[in-house]
């Protein structure tokens, strides 16, 4: 019987100068929580699963490690492959990261996935000649023909999904179809990761995120969606042996469904909800939703199934800023949404956009309503315009775009100045408040060190000079 011929592959969650959550739609910085690296978890559990090799993540975010030691783990690990997925904002350094390791290590090829190298793997290639491969969309299927191809030492040309060098020329592979049978993928390797390093913020410990489903189907003009409009969904069955596994092996207490819109089908979550709570599982979860796709009913019931914070794009409460981000529905249902929500015990979470076409009066505007609307927490961000949206297109003669070095900027800086100071007022509005100071100390009893990080960092925030942060 012939031997095995075993491959090794890393994967690195490459260093950041701050904590930093990494995704395919998006990356943010996060002082005071962390989700682990699932695409990266997805593609080392088909190198155990499937191919049955060696595979290690290597995490220098979640473990606080820097350029030198990660260089050093590898050089023991000795693998064939290092693969990596960039941020956004961060591609520059990202990009420093990854070719430094890479020529510390010489013979390993490397192979990079993500939103931008999706965006511009041409571009890519080009100025990062250190990178052999570019996967681009959803990476699992491709990486497995990839993987196979490599350890055999076969042609790789025509495989769909990929990028790469033949020669001096550029090989763009024909376009790879949406992976639709979801369940057909491994479980992420949640064996390769330090379970206990991430959290949700003000949620027990240990903490993981679940994706059931991939794709968006929603208009707005400004957002990255997840491999597409079209939304691919995971059977309840397979979520539940997923639950069951990470809290009867990794004792998880707290879950964050990751979808782009996890209630986006009512029918489904309905089934979902039922079948978690008949199962009597023990552990709290929250997720992303749109205002519109939830009712009353719905929200009794995911309280009931153990949901204790839902995620809103809200955006904003203006009724010609919705149109023109084509999310189709009234604030008043916002409104009426938050009601429901606090009746049934269920957190809120509120992202904000400023910018744009936004007038001075639309975000004054804003900042009251969100204060008066029992919101719980606001997240608020300057409106970015990402190569591939809508917005984008709209934008271009406004805003300043290089692919490296990175940079996305509108073109006025004093506009941009102001939107920070904007940015400032609406989190010192909502959060400095004597009756909100006061409904935070309960926080302060049950989770002393995520309140005391959280403050730290909005007050750090709030001195910073407009500008400087990124």
């Amino acid at each position: 019987m012939a031997e095995h011929k075993r491959m090794k592959t890393a994967f690195i969650n490459l260093p950041a100068h701050r904590k930093l959550i990494r995704r395919y739609t998006c990356s943010y910085y996060a002082s005071n929580f962390l989700f682990p690296p699932l695409e990266l978890m997805y593609l080392a559990g088909i190198v155990q699963k499937w191919k049955n090799d060696d595979a290690i993540i290597i995490d220098a975010i979640a473990e606080h490690l820097d350029f030198k030691t990660v260089v050093e783990r590898l050089k023991v690990f000795k693998p064939d492959l290092l693969v990596f997925m960039t941020g956004i904002e961060t591609l520059s350094s990202d990009m420093l990261h990854a070719a430094t390791i890479k020529y510390a290590l010489g013979r390993a090829k490397v192979i990079c996935f993500g939103y931008l190298p999706t965006q511009f793997p041409g571009e890519m290639l080009k100025y990062f000649p250190f990178i052999d491969f570019i996967i681009i969309n959803e990476p699992e299927l491709v990486f497995s023909e990839l993987y196979n191809k490599i350890k055999n030492n076969e042609s790789i040309i025509s495989l769909p999904g990929l990028v790469m060098r033949v020669d001096t020329s550029l090989y763009i592979g024909p376009p790879n179809e949406r992976i639709k049978d979801l369940d057909s993928l491994p479980f992420p390797a949640r064996n390769l990761i330090h379970n206990s390093l991430y959290n949700e913020l003000f949620s027990p410990q240990p903490f993981t995120t679940i994706q059931s489903s991939r794709g968006c189907s929603a208009m707005c003009t400004y957002c990255i969606r997840t491999f597409g409009r079209e939304v691919v969904s995971r059977s309840i069955e397979s979520l539940l042996n997923e639950i069951k596994e990470i809290v009867s092996k990794y004792h998880v207490k707290t879950i964050r469904f990751i979808d782009d819109n996890f209630c986006f089908n009512r029918n489904r979550l309905v089934t979902l909800c039922q079948s978690i709570i008949s199962e009597k599982f023990s552990f709290r979860w929250s997720c992303l939703a749109r205002v519109d796709a939830l009712n009353e009913e719905m929200v009794f019931l995911m309280r009931k199934a153990g949901c204790f914070r839902i995620y809103l794009g809200i955006e904003t409460f203006s009724q010609r800023l919705l149109a023109a981000y084509k999310k189709n529905y009234n604030p008043q249902r916002v409104k009426a949404l938050l009601k429901q929500m606090k009746k049934n015990n269920i957190e809120s979470i509120g992202f904000f956009l400023i910018g744009g076409v936004q007038t001075r009066r639309e975000f004054e505007d804003d900042a009251q309503t969100a204060i008066a609307s029992g919101l719980d927490y606001i997240v608020v961000e300057k409106i970015s315009s990402y190569p591939g949206t809508p917005l984008f297109e709209q934008m271009k003669k406004e805003v300043h775009f290089t692919l490296h070095p990175y940079e996305n900027r509108l073109k006025d800086r004093k506009k941009d100045f102001e939107l920070c100071l904007w940015e400032k007022e609406f989190y010192q509005k909502f959060y400095f408040r004597w009756a909100y100071c006061f409904k935070m100390l309960a926080r302060l009893l049950a989770y002393p060190q995520d309140l005391l990080v959280n403050f730290m960092d909005l007050v750090i925030f709030m001195l910073k000079r407009p500008g400087l942060r990124k």
